[in-house]
């Protein structure tokens, strides 16, 4: 099960990305990810991310996300610091501007672990219900 496939030099929605509100329009969360994935991975070998997570996203909508759209992700670096890195980070659909992001990433460092249980496992959970989703698949069905 996935958000998105790739589809040549662009990446392609799936239904289990839909929203609540239109059929034809991405929920806000899956390209959100897309976005913040790009960044954390961005780097990969170079200045890597290795050592450093997103601690920060901020985004902005232009336009809703079409289902349908060709998608494309951009990622430039605005400061590349030793312990704090910022990033805007846009999604294109159809070559236009839908969602821009700020980003940052800040260098990991150890902490103390405390001896808190864990959380109750996902699979021993009662499922959430969306009672305001119309339609299926859609990114209710994909999330729990």
């Amino acid at each position: 099960m996935s958000f998105y496939l790739r589809d040549g030099e662009h990446l392609r929605a799936t239904p289990l990305t839909r929203g609540p509100w239109d059929p034809a329009h991405q929920h806000g969360g899956p390209p959100c990810a897309l976005l913040a994935g790009a960044v954390a991975r961005w780097g990969e070998g170079a200045t890597g991310p290795e050592g450093f997570a997103v601690a920060r996203f901020a985004a902005e909508y232009a336009r809703p996300v079409p289902v349908d759209a060709h998608l494309e992700v951009r990622v430039e670096p605005d400061r590349l610091g030793g312990q704090v890195q910022r990033f805007d980070a846009t999604l294109l659909a159809d070559g236009r501007e839908a969602i821009r992001a700020r980003v940052l990433r800040v260098r990991r460092a150890p902490l103390p672990v405390t001896a808190e249980p864990p959380p109750d496992a996902p699979h021993t959970l009662s499922d959430f219900s969306f009672p305001f989703f119309a339609w299926e698949p859609a990114y209710h069905t994909a999330v729990q």
